[in-house]
């Protein structure tokens, strides 16, 4: 799901060369948004299923989807270190 968010948001970009786009996001961002996921997802599972009333955990997990919505979009829309100096993503011509 976080390469096919990655996918559909360079393609509604629309960048003129947006393989090359896509790589170097998803070589830089994939990784480090996975293992966030895969720490964070539980976490909040756990918190979830311990502390939380079965009538309130749909709230509380719709309130770390939007965390995690945050924190995707800022994966998805930082920049990209080329060569050590830091170069942005988008194209802004």
């Amino acid at each position: 799901m976080i390469s096919l968010h990655f996918s559909t948001i360079t393609a509604l970009e629309n960048h003129p060369d947006a393989r090359v786009h896509l790589e170097q996001r998803m070589s830089h961002s994939l990784l480090p948004t996975l293992a966030s996921g895969v720490v964070f997802w539980p976490f909040v599972n756990i918190l979830n299923f311990m502390f939380v009333r079965l009538e309130n955990r749909p709230v509380v997990g719709a309130m770390a989807g939007v965390a995690w919505s945050i924190y995707m979009s800022k994966q998805v829309n930082g920049k990209v270190k080329e060569g050590g100096k830091e170069g942005g993503l988008r194209n802004t011509t």
